[in-house]
């Protein structure tokens, strides 16, 4: 073997003909450089950038990303991995005052809806009782789930294999790419079947994309309801399938991301709010704990009154608030 390098190593894992006490090494291998690399950046590195007072103050950017999503940089707090240990390290600026996390319910997904006039997914999300994907499952595969409860159909392993398409459709996400995830266990024609049904489904949010990347390749600007502008100078055979995706991805992210950033800004110099963080569809405050109940049931009125008054309130917007000591509390 030539190299060592991380795609090599995890091809050697599910050969059959590799011996399970190589795979066993293997697998330390990579778990042993992840945690190397994990230390050096988001320990380590982060406290190389650590104030005298404990804190740390990353730069935020609103032009930092072809997406149009806010980025951060030094350090990039909008990319904290998901492991606890990590995000136990992030903890409030005072011992007397605790974390309030606030997430956006599948806001790009709220925002195509409203971009693309898709009837079906607007009926689901302004009904609170109704689940996504619980509907979505139900409409690909009416025999299926032909008399299943709503908890039968959450537990059935097709439930993710929706919840694929359903985030991968912005991004350009193909049967391939399906077929090829072990977790799905199926070959790209039938992966292909399950797609075309999915877009059945969803058929103004598939022309909508379908448009909104044509529109790319022909030189026409996209322009979010925010006034960003992406454009594509140079298409070309060999970046068109990336440009296409790129188009698809950019009016839901950009939009989604700004309705945060104007939520945000909104709380900061109309209600006061102490926010620390803002991570995508998400927005991170502090406050006394006897103030936190209040303080997070105000920012989930506000990002709510934000998104449905820039949709027009064709669509209800949704969030999940939650306290804690730490990031990972969060």
């Amino acid at each position: 073997m030539e190299t060592t390098s991380a795609e090599v190593l995890e091809s050697l894992l599910p050969k059959h003909e590799v011996s399970s006490e190589v795979k066993r090494v293997t697998e330390d291998i990579l778990g042993i450089r992840a945690i190397t690399k994990m230390d050096g950046t988001f320990v380590a590195g982060m406290r190389a950038r650590v104030t005298e007072r404990g804190t740390v103050h990353p730069s935020f950017l609103i032009h930092g990303t072809t997406s149009g999503r806010l980025s951060s940089r030094n350090p990039n707090s909008q990319n904290i991995p998901r492991s606890k240990e990590i995000k136990k390290q992030f903890i409030s600026s005072d011992p007397g005052r605790v974390l309030i996390g606030v997430d956006m319910s599948q806001a790009e997904l709220r925002v195509l809806t409203w971009l693309a006039k898709e009837e079906f997914t607007r009926e689901i999300f302004n009904d609170p009782d109704r689940d996504l994907f619980v509907e979505l499952c139900r409409s690909m595969f009416p025999a299926k789930f032909y008399g299943s409860s709503d908890a039968e159909v959450k537990s059935d392993p097709i439930r993710p294999l929706v919840k694929g398409f359903a985030y991968g459709m912005a991004y350009g996400r193909t049967a391939a790419g399906i077929a090829a995830d072990p977790e799905f266990n199926m070959d790209v024609k039938e992966a292909q079947g399950h797609m075309n049904t999915f877009q059945k489904v969803i058929p103004n949010i598939t022309d909508y994309l379908e448009t909104m990347a044509d529109n790319a390749c022909a030189g026409i600007p996209l322009v979010s309801p925010f006034g960003r502008h992406r454009r594509f100078h140079l298409v070309t055979e060999l970046n068109r399938h990336s440009v296409r995706n790129e188009a698809k991805a950019f009016m839901a992210q950009s939009t989604a991301s700004d309705i945060v950033i104007e939520a945000a800004c909104r709380l900061t110099f109309d209600h006061k709010v102490y926010i620390v963080n803002l991570v995508h569809d998400a927005i991170y405050a502090e406050a006394t704990p006897d103030e936190a109940p209040e303080i997070a049931q105000l920012i989930s009125r506000v990002m709510v009154e934000t998104g449905e008054e820039l949709t027009e309130n064709y669509v209800k917007f949704g969030t999940d608030a939650k306290v804690g000591h730490n990031w990972a509390e969060v």
